[in-house]
């Protein structure tokens, strides 16, 4: 697949970095109170005069194919805010890997529509839901039949839609964020002392958020979780549409789901129970709070979030038969 920039955009860019005025220096240390001003000048320049779309745009790609015959058609689903550029630092692990014993992978990694490369949608209404199908519609034009997701952010999101609408493709799906609120059940226990020492302390990590919420969060589940979204992105209420609202009321995913859990990412220490309300959960690796990956393992911590590829889809845990 080839990107395609419009040269006149490529042309208006560079034209504005040539632009680009640099600010007078002050008599005060460097960087203090800003940006030197040769800083400025030399970035202009190299973004003007320098950098080549053209010549780099050549090595991008939004398709792999490994030379392993036995590959595993993989859509790589990026988040917020992000790209499919994601992927680069554990692209090369997963097309080839160091040992046989070991999946490889096609890497499918797409804009999502509005993102990246990606054209944005002109219409409204186009939310995670579409964007799933729109990705199922890709994998199939590309010939994959079946294929499995991994994503995080929103991009996980968009796995869980998949993984409940195309149960004929879908084959499992690995996310490194599954959040699930604590119900009126998880609550009454913890409230009377009988829960795990796991549930409690997820329990009180949410609480120490946003109490308030938290509780209407075990009460109203996705009534409340909208309630959240609304709070926090105050928008007009012509804005609040049916699909945004519902991008937070996911369907059961009965495929094989493998969930990693990053300190300091959202539902980080939620009991593996709980997540197997919204999912098949087969498959769950909490990671130590002294390892990085958080957000964004793929850039953090490539090393370890291909190991898990790997020993995801490298087992019957991870919904893929290897014979």
């Amino acid at each position: 697949m080839r990107i395609d920039v419009d040269p006149k955009f490529i042309g208006i860019t560079r034209l504005k970095a040539s632009l680009t005025r640099a600010p007078i220096d002050l008599d005060a240390p460097l960087f203090v109170e800003r940006v030197p001003a040769s800083n400025v000048t030399a970035i202009a320049e190299y973004w003007a005069h320098k950098y080549d779309w053209f010549t780099l745009s050549l090595c991008i790609s939004v398709h792999h194919r490994s030379k392993r015959p036995d590959a595993i058609p993989l859509l790589f689903i990026h988040g917020w805010p992000g790209s499919f550029l994601e992927v680069g630092p554990i692209l090369s692990g997963l097309l080839d890997p160091p040992s046989r014993r070991e999946p490889a992978f096609h890497v499918v990694a797409s804009s999502v529509p509005g993102f990246g490369s990606s054209p944005a949608p002109t219409k409204r209404g186009f939310g995670l839901v579409k964007a799933g199908a729109a990705f199922h519609q890709l994998m199939l034009q590309l010939g994959y039949q079946q294929y499995v997701i991994q994503g995080g952010d929103f991009g996980a999101h968009t796995a869980r839609y998949m993984g409940a609408a195309y149960l004929e493709s879908v084959r499992s799906v690995l996310c490194n964020l599954w959040g699930v609120p604590a119900n009126v059940t998880g609550l009454a226990h913890y409230a009377s002392g009988q829960t795990t020492a796991e549930e409690g302390s997820y329990v009180e990590f949410l609480q120490q958020k946003r109490a308030l919420h938290q509780d209407l969060l075990g009460y109203r589940g996705h009534g409340a979780l909208a309630d959240g979204h609304y709070a926090r992105r105050h928008p007009g209420i012509d804005q609040v549409n049916q699909e945004g609202t519902l991008d937070y009321a996911f369907p059961y995913v009965p495929v094989p789901v493998g969930v990693l859990q990053y300190f300091g990412d959202a539902g980080y220490g939620a009991p593996r129970d709980w997540r197997a309300r919204s999912g098949n959960v087969t498959y769950l690796s909490r990671k130590d709070v002294s390892l990085s990956g958080g957000h964004f393992p793929a850039a953090a911590n490539p090393e370890d979030l291909l190991m898990e590829v790997r020993k995801f889809w490298g087992t019957l845990v991870g919904g893929w038969s290897r014979s």
